[in-house]
């Protein structure tokens, strides 16, 4: 972490509070989040669709351009320029699901991760600064996943979501993508006192 990150994981502390770790995530493994997969997914059958209806709308749109003026009707030429239109909110949302894991990836390079004596800090600067703080009482249970290079992901709390309508999610909190997960996850345990 540069001296910047330093400096603003610093600026958040308060009086009395002792910082004993940070660190950033990994970006790859920000981008490979388990929801950022499904994306990329649903974003295949969107532009898939789109293909599809733009090759289907295309092809009469020929016939119709090959048709000399007067024989073909102005509702037909509007269908044959409209058409290959409706395509274009399928390719934008595709794009745009595919896109969420290069999002992920470019925002783990504006995230922090800090554990103090008294919270654990996720800190992202980017356009504005969000600094989200979970205390001794916000901690739940402390999970790692460990990988075979020492790089992990430390889930120490959870929130519920609230979808449209009446469905809702557990969405998992913690540091992710991080080396030496296990040192990291002793000094939680020894600052919070919890059990895994």
């Amino acid at each position: 972490m540069g001296v910047e990150g330093i400096n603003l994981i610093q600026i958040e502390l308060r009086p009395g509070e002792k910082l004993l770790w940070s660190g950033r995530p990994e970006p790859k493994r920000l981008a490979r989040q388990g929801g950022n997969v499904v994306m990329v997914v649903f974003g295949l059958v969107f532009i898939g669709f789109a293909v599809l209806w733009l090759s289907s709308a295309i092809m009469p749109s020929l016939e119709v351009l090959n048709t000399p003026l007067p024989e073909a009707t102005q509702t037909e030429w509007m269908i044959t320029l409209l058409a290959p239109l409706f395509s274009l909110p399928f390719l934008l949302v595709g794009l745009g699901l595919m896109s969420v894991p290069y999002w992920a990836y470019r925002q783990a390079f504006k995230t922090m991760y800090a554990l103090t004596d008294q919270r654990a800090m996720i800190i992202v600067n980017g356009k504005t600064l969000l600094v989200s703080s979970y205390s001794d009482k916000d901690i739940g249970d402390i999970e790692p996943v460990e990988r075979s290079n020492g790089r992990g992901d430390l889930i120490f709390a959870s929130e519920l979501v609230r979808g449209r309508g009446s469905t809702s999610y557990t969405r998992k909190i913690g540091f992710i993508g991080i080396p030496d997960v296990r040192m990291v996850e002793q000094l939680m345990l020894d600052t919070f006192k919890r059990e895994t």
